[in-house]
């Protein structure tokens, strides 16, 4: 894989976890707030930055492999699953 597409997945891998870490964030503040409810768009914005970051997690993960065509292939496996 060429050294321009490696940045841009990272970029991407990058700004995706970080919603998602700000997203789980504000709901556990807010979960810990006994004298405010959990607000149900709280919830969903959680849900959809961690759905949003899945496949750039996996492709990290699956990036230590020593091809990127095989990173992508466990990739693709694990999405379809």
């Amino acid at each position: 894989m060429n050294a321009r597409a490696i940045d841009i997945l990272t970029n991407l891998a990058g700004n995706r976890i970080e919603q998602e870490e700000k997203a789980r964030k504000a709901l556990a503040d807010e979960a810990g707030d006994m004298a405010k409810g959990l607000g149900r768009s709280t919830i969903r914005k959680a849900m959809e930055a961690v759905a949003d970051a899945m496949p750039y997690r996996l492709l990290m993960e699956d990036q230590e492999s020593d091809s990127p065509a095989e990173a992508f292939l466990q990739l693709h496996k694990s999405l379809t699953r």
